[in-house]
């Protein structure tokens, strides 16, 4: 991450005030102080020199161009805990190296469906207020209640020192007053944004990487009809651009 290798701690993004955290707006981020911070806050609306890069800050998110690729774990099951070296238990995890994650990518108008299997997004083309954000699909084998079809908390304490999860799910019942439940496992997707590993600008995706018909943007997907989409993958859009840069680094 270019704050990072710039020194930067994460307080010096997250400064906190009076008690309180300030957090990006992750589809994920149920536990907030209410206070948030974006790119813009530290590098404006209008951050390149390059016009024709700034026009796409009215749809596309920072992160967008800026954080091209993740990594971490991707999938954890949480029904099923692992014995460590040290003799304690942690849910089963699978997990990729640091930028080896492809984003995927989406409008989000930073509200946020949240249901049983599915946290992410909302947004779309046409409301006005999403921007195209990139985001790491991340899925959670857990149990869910038969009986209403709602996610089983689960307290951490007994599976951790045991590996037992139904005694988690069972502690977490009667701290919560739940007494009508049938524990089922299934599996949750979750949308996490993707804003830290900030990239070299020189890293950055350019015009070529998105405007192109195996680009990193599926503009089908996205919701662009065919007419649109003939445009933004024609090189017309950004050839002598392109060249002009290409031959002054030769």
């Amino acid at each position: 991450d270019v704050h990072a290798a710039n020194g930067q701690v994460c307080v010096d993004c997250h400064e906190v005030k009076n008690h309180r955290f300030p957090t990006g707006k992750d589809p994920n981020n149920w536990a907030n102080d209410g206070v948030y911070l974006t790119c813009a806050g530290c590098h404006t609306e209008q951050p390149h020199q390059d016009a024709d890069y700034n026009r796409h800050t009215a749809y596309i998110a920072c992160q967008t161009c800026h954080i091209p690729k993740t990594g971490g774990a991707f999938a954890k099951d949480f029904t099923k805990w692992e014995k460590l070296a040290n003799g304690f238990y942690e849910p089963s995890t699978l997990k990729k190296e640091v930028n080896e994650t492809a984003p995927v990518y989406a409008w989000y108008n930073l509200t946020v469906s949240n249901t049983p299997h599915y946290i992410g997004p909302k947004g779309s083309k046409g409301d006005g207020k999403s921007k195209i954000y990139p985001f790491k699909i991340f899925q959670g084998k857990a149990y869910f209640n038969k009986v209403d079809g709602q996610l089983l908390s689960m307290d951490f304490a007994p599976p951790m020192a045991t590996g037992d999860t139904l005694a988690g799910v069972a502690s977490a019942a009667k701290t919560l007053g739940i007494k009508n439940y049938e524990p089922v496992a299934g599996w949750q997707t979750t949308y996490f944004g993707s804003n830290h590993q900030v990239a070299p600008k020189d890293k950055a995706l350019t015009c070529a990487n998105c405007h192109a018909i195996n680009g990193m943007l599926n503009f089908r997907e996205l919701g662009y009809g065919e007419k649109e989409i003939e445009k933004l993958v024609s090189p017309a859009m950004y050839f002598e651009k392109l060249l002009k840069i290409q031959q002054e680094n030769e």
